[in-house]
């Protein structure tokens, strides 16, 4: 008779040790590995990891966190363009919601909203789009100065016009 069929396979990894797990393990694996792995007698389940994954990624390049941004766009709703922004995506994510959205509903509905925008556009970024600052239109400056002629000239232009 013919041997019997191995067993199914429901895993496609083989279990290691901690030994071999953290000899392979480098930069952000490693602050994974000491986050999830040291502080349980198990190991992290998958959604844990990714999420340390995408938390660490966003840390480095400098994305706050959801509260941090909230507070952020909240804080500057009123003036967006004039702030200097921690991240584009917090202005993105505030100007999707809405400024006047931000700064007159309730917390409670203004975090719901911003959190569905911030959360679509960090997805964005993570598949590779490129987010740029808000451009903030600059007033000309003017270092001339105008005689008296000139600035009667300039009011009775001003007044034709309007």
């Amino acid at each position: 008779p013919p041997p019997p069929p191995p067993p199914p396979t429901f895993f496609f990894f083989t279990l290691k040790t901690e030994y071999q797990i953290s000899a392979c393990l480098v930069g952000s694996e490693m602050c994974i590995r000491d986050s999830i792995m040291s502080n349980s007698e198990y190991l992290p389940s998958l959604s844990s990891v990714l999420q340390k994954c995408k938390t660490l990624t966003l840390n480095a390049n400098n994305i706050p966190s959801l509260e941090k941004a909230f507070k952020e766009a909240s804080s500057y709703c009123d003036a967006p363009s004039e702030h200097n922004w921690s991240h584009p995506i917090v202005y993105h994510a505030g100007s999707e919601t809405g400024w006047f959205f931000l700064q007159n509903e309730s917390e409670q509905s203004a975090l719901k909203e911003f959190k569905n925008k911030f959360d679509f556009l960090i997805d964005e970024w993570l598949e590779g789009k490129k987010f740029k600052s808000p451009d903030v239109p600059k007033l000309e400056k003017i270092n001339s100065k105008l005689d008296k002629s000139q600035q009667l000239n300039f009011i009775e232009n001003l007044k034709k016009n309007f």
